[in-house]
């Protein structure tokens, strides 16, 4: 309902409008998905409630020309992550010595976005409006699995990564990687932040959060 009162005023007020979905939607794949993959059922209410956004985009641009394009973003990171985000959250548990919750073996892998190359594509989407409707993903290309994420930081931390594996619950995809080629054609879109490089920036930021907070 919020999504479509936006849609509504981006309507009245005849503005173009960018709408932040997520890659999730895509499901588990094995390839990189491009935004002509077909997609999957939804798994679980959160990826619903993306899809169902993407709905509305796409029947306002169909009845009534909305000018807008859908960016599906896939896994950011980066410093002010939220508490209980994955990278995070492994950087507080190896820091304090507590046991990192793996699910499965550590092969589950993602396309881990840095927030500043994040902010960079959908600055680009902002300032290239599209032909009545876009989608879009915002993504590196890359992707990197959770044994060899967990095996970086514990070297930046110079802590061991204690884990602790356990099933994966249902809905949680294997593989989660993208295509960013329509980004780079339409937009230049390039992303500019290795991951070692966007990891070692969030470990500096968490280490001195910590010393902010004692």
């Amino acid at each position: 309902l919020g999504t479509q009162n936006v849609f509504e005023a981006a309507r009245a007020l005849k503005c173009y409008v960018v709408l932040i979905s997520s890659g999730s939607v895509y499901g588990d794949v094995s390839a990189p998905a491009t935004e002509e993959t077909p997609l999957p059922p939804s798994a679980n209410t959160y990826i619903r409630t993306k899809r169902l956004a993407e709905e509305v985009a796409r029947r306002y641009s169909d009845e009534f020309g909305q000018e807008t394009t859908v960016l599906r973003v896939f896994t950011v990171y980066g410093p002010h992550q939220r508490a209980e985000m994955a990278i995070r959250t492994f950087v507080r548990r190896i820091s304090s010595g507590e046991a990192v919750t793996v699910y499965g073996d550590g092969s589950a892998c993602r396309d881990y976005l840095h927030i500043d190359d994040c902010v960079d594509g959908i600055l680009r989407a902002v300032d290239t409006p599209a032909n009545t409707f876009e989608v879009v993903n915002v993504a590196t290309g890359t992707t990197f699995s959770i044994s060899e994420v967990l095996a970086a930081l514990a070297g930046m931390l110079g802590r061991p990564a204690r884990l602790e594996h356990v099933a994966t619950p249902d809905g949680i995809p294997h593989g989660l990687m993208a295509s960013i080629e329509k980004a780079t054609a339409l937009y230049d879109y390039r992303p500019r932040i290795a991951f070692a490089d966007g990891l070692r920036d969030f470990v500096a930021w968490f280490r001195r959060q910590r010393e902010l907070n004692g």
